[in-house]
């Protein structure tokens, strides 16, 4: 099976396996991002997942723009909505 395969059939599950894990990605990038005077307008999101990253850096900077980039077209296909 393809790393992109795997990721496709958990996407759906993949948020609750996160909080699950107790990952602090995204605590730590909205931190870092309340954290700065001038917030950057262009965001890339590498390994963007279903886009928590993404939601957070949205709601903290709402005149960015962010592309998230995933191996998993279902990851993605979630992140979009």
């Amino acid at each position: 099976m393809s790393v992109s395969n795997m990721y496709d059939q958990i996407a759906v599950r993949y948020e609750d396996l996160v909080l699950d894990s107790q990952y602090i990605g995204p605590v730590w990038i909205e931190k870092k991002l309340q954290s700065l005077t001038l917030p950057f307008r262009k965001y890339l999101d590498l390994g963007c997942a279903t886009g928590t990253i993404g939601t957070i850096i949205s709601e903290l900077t709402p005149n960015s723009s962010i592309v998230g980039i995933d191996v998993s077209p279902e990851m993605i296909r979630i992140a979009e909505s």
